[in-house]
């Protein structure tokens, strides 16, 4: 008889320094039965997460204590880990050629969309999509 593969289920990091925002992210997570990695708020935490835990996916406010967040990008890309900016910046106000392919999200999103990206690039990490259409909730934040 062969093993089963283990199903793992996947694990999501939320950087985020707006509670609400936060909070609405974590739930809209759980609603899907995947895992929260980390809620952090401090990009010293952020960059610490990104380096040390298990993650399938991450979901990085563009600005983050007024910095951006490229230093958890950059450890996030160097692990090969997917990840979306969540952003109130316009398109054109969000330039750094190291994530010009990655996903972009505006604020104020419709949970359905973020769930919709964080399932394409949990999949794309060969991890388990959950289940369901969520109802979508605007969320509005930063």
């Amino acid at each position: 008889m062969e093993p089963t593969p283990e199903i793992t289920t996947p694990r999501v990091l939320i950087v985020d320094d707006e509670v609400l925002t936060a909070q609405s992210i974590e739930n809209a997570v759980l609603s899907q039965g995947w895992e929260v990695a980390g809620l952090v708020d401090r990009m010293e935490d952020a960059v610490t997460a990104a380096q040390s835990e298990t993650i399938d996916a991450a979901v990085l406010d563009l600005n983050l204590e007024g910095r951006m967040v490229w230093p958890v990008a950059s450890v996030l890309k160097s692990r090969n880990i997917p990840f979306l900016f969540l952003t109130g910046y316009h398109q054109s106000q969000v330039v750094h050629p190291d994530y010009e392919d990655a996903p972009r999200l505006g604020k104020p999103y419709v949970e359905r969309d973020l769930l919709a990206q964080l399932a394409r690039l949990i999949s794309g990490a060969g991890g388990d999509l959950g289940h369901g259409d969520p109802e979508a909730h605007p969320i509005r934040g930063d």
